[in-house]
């Protein structure tokens, strides 16, 4: 164990910790590692000046100092490791937030918590880990410094690990407040309630002046855009597409809430419409496997846009307006990514992990910035993932789209409930 190998640790942990400060209003349980990341580089710092060697000074660790701190620098490294892979993640937006910045329910907790393969319980045991850390240093960090010099720990402050030390305080000479003459008010007296002797003159009070009440401004909520994602803007997108729009026009002809604007779909590896195909192509996808080949598009899937314009189970009482969609999006044509998604776009729904990852290593890849929040729809009916088949033959047939488009569907309107959307009983 060398003061390099420190060095590296610490250097992950700075990371973590850099990458902590530059995100604001983080979920709790984020906040809270956060905070332990910036005391555990602390506690790392001193300890990187108690191994370094002094000039001229010939102290050096014991073997079994080393061996000591090998083994639970290692573990530091992987845990903090694993915080800054967290922090990252949620800096490019693959963790999405609620509207509000605040899990005001577990649904924002399950989009939370999908993207890091965990839960709460995991991030609290991830939490608890980095306590274990933090107490290993400081533990060692005493134990080695009194070894070498047993006075020094007293130079110690309290947070690395000193004593606690009280100064000794003399006692102020209490000093005798002045007498007021009789019928006087204290200089602390409410005027409100004070009272004076009898035969003297009553202060002057004046009433206090309450203000008019005021009702609260009425806010609108802000509009919001909305783009559904998937690898070739063929099913999946282009229903959940449909079916917003759908329940869109319900809600304004029944006069309810439903604060969306713009609605799109999209596909990551459509080539016609997208701007950014040379970024696209040349991104570390990791793994591998989540880049697929360029397409022109294909053809919207007819089965299964029949089985949301086409079936019982999706009643829509504005018959002209869905067959007027339906045959817009029977013509549609498949689109790309475009530079501007990210900044144009309030929220974007994807249906796989593939997506949301590629998403996340895209918006690095072009800056980091943008507004957009990724969202993962699987979530909404307890599932990690809604994938299709590529089996042509399972493809045309309407009862696999049946249950493919309800749990489309399903996902869409748990998502549009909590953005504040009136989603009917279709």
């Amino acid at each position: 164990m060398d003061v390099g190998t420190i060095l590296s640790v610490i250097d992950l942990v700075e990371r973590a910790v850099a990458i902590y400060r530059c995100i604001n209003d983080l979920p709790e349980e984020m906040a809270d590692l956060g905070r332990r990341m910036v005391k555990l580089n602390l506690y790392l710092s001193r300890l990187k000046g108690l191994v370094t060697p002094k000039p001229g000074s010939s102290t050096t660790l014991s073997p079994a100092d080393k061996a000591a701190l090998n083994e639970f620098l290692t573990d530091i490294e992987a845990n903090a490791g694993k915080v800054k892979d967290l922090f990252e993640r949620y800096q490019a937006g693959i963790i999405s937030r609620t509207h509000d910045l605040q899990f005001r329910v577990d649904w924002a907790a399950r989009l939370y918590y999908s993207y890091i393969s965990s839960s709460p319980e995991n991030i609290q045991a991830l939490i608890k880990k980095i306590d274990d850390d933090i107490s290993t240093v400081t533990s060692y960090f005493t134990l080695v410094n009194f070894d070498q010099n047993p006075t020094s720990s007293a130079s110690l402050s309290p947070a690395l690990g000193g004593p606690s030390t009280t100064s000794s305080r003399t006692p102020s000479p209490r000093v005798p407040s002045p007498r007021l003459p009789p019928g006087s008010l204290s200089p602390s007296a409410d005027l409100r309630t004070a009272t004076v002797n009898p035969g003297t003159r009553s202060p002057r009070v004046p009433s206090p002046r309450i203000p008019s009440p005021r009702a609260p401004p009425q806010t609108t909520p802000p509009l919001l855009k909305i783009l559904f994602l998937d690898p070739f803007n063929g099913t999946r997108s282009l229903l959940a597409e449909s079916l917003t729009r759908l329940l869109r026009q319900q809600a304004r002809l029944a006069n309810q809430p439903f604060p969306i604007s713009h609605i799109h779909s999209a596909g990551f590896f459509i080539r016609t419409g997208s701007d950014c195909l040379p970024v696209i192509s040349n991104l570390p996808y990791n793994p591998p496997s989540y880049k697929l080949p360029f397409s022109n598009g294909f053809a919207p899937h007819d089965v299964a846009l029949s089985s949301l314009f086409d079936s019982p189970a999706f009643k829509f009482p504005f018959p002209v307006f869905k067959d007027e969609l339906w045959g817009k999006m029977k013509r549609r044509k498949a689109e790309g990514v475009k530079r501007e998604t990210f900044g144009k776009y309030d929220y974007i729904c994807v249906f796989t992990k593939r997506e949301a990852e590629n998403l996340g290593v895209l918006r690095l890849a072009m800056g980091g910035g943008g507004k957009a929040k990724v969202v993962q729809l699987a979530g909404y009916v307890g599932k990690s993932e809604i994938w299709v088949t590529v089996d042509q033959g399972i493809m045309a047939k309407r009862e696999y789209w049946d249950g493919k488009t309800g749990d489309v569907a399903n996902a869409v309107k748990g998502f549009l409930k909590e953005v504040g959307c009136e989603v009917g009983g279709s």
